[in-house]
């Protein structure tokens, strides 16, 4: 704390509050993710370390979120020489575990996804289709609800198959 004005910088006061554990845990993670980047260890181009959310070091283990599977396995053969270099370079981990982070799989944003789009919007301005849509849907659901009576996914079978009558009535 100051002694001329009673304030405290706000490293003080983060230091202080209940946050300061997720303050220390968000720098460490940036600590590791700027020595990764400079990494003398054989890791895909494609990783990039300095991506937010990419490293994350929760306690003694350091995850590393990345965008596909095949970019998980590639990083798996080198994670016994990535966790003795960051041993050499003073982090203190003991292990590295890898998640795939789905917002950036590379499939989010492939051809198959446009032509869904297409097909919703399509679907959207033919009535008679969409009613076609309906009335399938409806009678799965009441497939659905007939088969699995006395559980959780029949009741809400049951639920999903009176609002598509209600909706069939209203069109119809």
């Amino acid at each position: 704390m100051d002694s001329l004005t009673g304030t405290r910088s706000l490293e003080q006061a983060l230091a202080d509050s209940p946050a300061a554990a997720l303050v220390r845990r968000a720098a460490d993670s940036q600590r590791v993710a700027v020595a990764l980047a400079g990494a003398d260890v054989s890791l895909p181009p494609s990783f990039d370390a300095l991506q937010p959310g990419t490293c994350e070091v929760r306690g003694k283990t350091l995850v590393l979120f990345v965008g596909s599977p095949a970019l998980a396995a590639k990083m798996r053969q080198s994670l016994p020489q990535l966790l003795a270099w960051l041993d050499r370079h003073g982090f203190e981990l003991t292990e590295i575990n890898l998640r795939l982070q789905p917002e950036r799989m590379s499939y989010r944003a492939s051809p198959g996804e446009e032509t869904m789009k297409r097909g919703a919007a399509e679907r959207a301005a033919d009535p008679a289709r969409a009613e076609l849509s309906v009335s399938g849907a409806l009678g799965l659901a009441e497939k659905l609800a007939l088969t699995l009576p006395d559980t959780g996914v029949g009741r809400a079978a049951q639920y999903l198959a009176s609002k598509l009558r209600t909706r069939v009535a209203q069109t119809g």
